[in-house]
């Protein structure tokens, strides 16, 4: 459970680094905002 965890955060870093470049575009930013609700969601599974 902690790798994966791990493994979770450090693909988020490298998603959140890539999201942040386009955070200036419309659609990116509605596209990074419904993906980090997603994500939350998967979180709050654990």
């Amino acid at each position: 459970m902690e790798n994966q965890y791990l493994i979770k955060l450090r693909i988020n870093n490298i998603v959140l680094q890539i999201g942040y470049r386009y955070l200036t575009k419309k659609k990116a930013r509605i596209l990074f905002v419904m993906f980090f609700l997603i994500d939350a969601k998967n979180y709050l599974k654990f």
